[in-house]
């Protein structure tokens, strides 16, 4: 078995949540599922477009799935 650990940070930003990587490479995100990328880099690129607010002040986490982003039913 092979386990790999991440952190991912954007000018600061620690992006929490759930990131998953596919045995090819493929890099996933919950918060914008159906989607893979090629790299953590183009993820995060993604993320940046998608919630921009999330990625105010450096050196605050980013979770998408805080309060903005909350799941309704």
């Amino acid at each position: 078995m092979v386990r790999t650990t991440y952190s991912i940070e954007v000018d600061g930003n620690a992006i929490t949540g759930h990131v998953g990587v596919t045995n090819d490479g493929q890099v996933h995100y919950h918060a914008i599922p159906n989607i893979s990328f090629a790299s953590a880099v183009e993820m995060a690129e993604k993320l940046v477009d998608a919630f921009p607010d999330d990625f105010g002040s450096p050196g605050e986490p980013v979770d998408t799935h805080g309060p903005a982003h909350q799941h309704h039913d």
